[in-house]
Formats: C-alpha cells, sequence, structure tokens
C-alpha cells in the first residue's frame, strides 16, 4: 500500500451475514468495480489469447510477490522443475491477503482451466494450515477481466460459509464428486483427497493434459 500497488485502501471494506437459510456473507467494496480495470471486450468463453491487450506479463515488477515451482530430487539434490509461475498482488483486491496465481506467465494461456493449473492450484491449496484459505477461478463471461490463465487465492473468515457444509450424494462409479442436495443452485461438490492430480482429472474431465 505504501509503494502504490494498489488502486484503493481495504480499511473501509465491512461484511455481514445475510439472514436466511442459507447464510451468504455480504461485502461492501464498491471500489473494487469503480476503481479495477476496465474489462477486455469478451465475445467467447473461449477466446484466443491476445498479447496486444493487457495480459499479466505487463505487471509491474513491485506487484510480483514471488513463483512457486515443483521440486523434484535428483541425484539427492532439490532442482527447480519447469518455468515458475507467478504469484502476484491482485491491484484490485477483494479482501485482504487476495493474490493472483499465473501459472507458467509467459506462456501466455488463454483464460481456459487446463488439468495441469488445476493440479497446481490443489497443491498450494493443501499446503496452507489456513482453513479459510480459497483458491476461485472465473471463466471469460463470468467477472474474469483479463484473458489470461489465472487464479485467485484469498483468505475467507467465515466458518459458516455455505460452501464448507454442503450436502450431497455421492455420483454414482467417481469417487469424490457428489451432486449438491441442499444448495441454491443445481451443482457438483469435490471432496480432495490425498491425490490432486486424481481430484483435478474429475474436476476438468475435458481438458487436455498438459
Amino acid at each position: 500500500m505504501r509503494d502504490g500497488v494498489f488502486r484503493y485502501d481495504l480499511q473501509e471494506v465491512a461484511s455481514r451475514t445475510v439472514p436466511g437459510q442459507y447464510g451468504f456473507v455480504a461485502l461492501n467494496n464498491p471500489k473494487r468495480f469503480s476503481h479495477r480495470r476496465p474489462p477486455a471486450d469478451m465475445q467467447m468463453l473461449v477466446q484466443p489469447f491476445d498479447p496486444n491487450q493487457f495480459n499479466f506479463n505487463r505487471v509491474k515488477e513491485k506487484e510480483v510477490l514471488f513463483e512457486v515451482r515443483r521440486r523434484r530430487k535428483d541425484e539427492g539434490q532439490d532442482t527447480a522443475e519447469g518455468e515458475g509461475h507467478m504469484i502476484a498482488v491482485n491491484v484490485s483486491p477483494i479482501d485482504r491477503g487476495h493474490v493472483l496465481l499465473v501459472p507458467e506467465p509467459s506462456s501466455c494461456l488463454p483464460q481456459v482451466m487446463t488439468l495441469s493449473s488445476l493440479q497446481l492450484c490443489l497443491e498450494l491449496v493443501s499446503l496452507s494450515g489456513h482453513s479459510g484459505f480459497c483458491m476461485v477461478a472465473n471463466s471469460l463471461l463470468a467477472y474474469a477481466s483479463v484473458n489470461h490463465l489465472h487464479y485467485h487465492f484469498l483468505y475467507i473468515d467465515h466458518p459458516h460459509l455455505p460452501a464448507r457444509t454442503l450436502g450431497g450424494r455421492e455420483v454414482n462409479g467417481t469417487r469424490g464428486c457428489y451432486q449438491l442436495t441442499r444448495h441454491y443452485v443445481r451443482g457438483f461438490g469435490f471432496q480432495l483427497d490425498s491425490d490432486p492430480q486424481s481430484c483435478a482429472r474429475s474436476l476438468t474431465p475435458s481438458c487436455a493434459v498438459t
């Protein structure tokens, strides 16, 4: 904040639980919409990456927090594997601690979920001991403002969020996949076990193995 990275101050953001059976949490952050970068013009759910539009290879150096890489043991030594994945601040955050994961930024992938990137997200979430550490993915035409593959990570300190206690019945033949039975919209829930890759495959059945 002192370095002028963010577009607004988060001190005035307030939240409360909305009365009702679902326990929605309302967050008052009007500057998220009035001060954020105007979204690019999106026409389809899947659009080619356009280097002439804003993308995360253009972010300022001071916005980048660090990069993450998988490790592998090679002859007794730890070595980094492949290109690093960018962790950057969200300059128009929803709440405190809101960061962006940009998998392999130089690959210039469009905003379409891939198997390898989702597996990376699940692995990162599993590294945190904070129960409110969440990953969020949004697509084109669903409030994604940048057509460059990225995911949101943030802390949601509301222990009674509906997403944590959703009821469901297991889908036949698919371990860890549940059809939601007590949610306000139709959908599916997935329970992560000790194998992030297996869960990622269940979530992205139509994704190419990358």
